[in-house]
C-alpha cells in the first residue's frame, strides 16, 4: 500500500474484490439477524462453571500451587 501511494498508483488495483469490505459486508449480511426480545430466550438449564476454590489466594498473600494434582 505505502508503495503503491509513492508511486502514485491505486491500491485496489492489486487487492481482488473478496477481500473488499463491501464483500465483506456482503457476505454477512444475511446471516445475521436482529436477536429475539429476551422475553423470548429460553432457560440456561446447564451446569455452572466457576473457579476452582482450591486455587485461591490464601489469606497471607501467597498463591495456592497451580500444579495438575497427579
Amino acid at each position: 500500500m505505502a508503495t503503491c501511494k509513492f508511486v502514485n498508483v491505486d491500491p485496489m488495483n492489486y487487492v481482488p474484490m473478496l477481500f473488499t469490505l463491501q464483500h465483506i459486508f456482503h457476505v454477512y449480511e444475511k446471516s445475521l439477524g436482529l436477536l429475539s426480545p429476551e422475553s423470548m430466550w429460553q432457560e440456561y438449564e446447564q451446569d455452572q462453571w466457576g473457579s476452582d476454590p482450591r486455587r485461591k489466594m490464601i489469606a497471607k498473600g501467597r498463591l495456592v500451587s497451580a500444579r495438575i494434582p497427579i
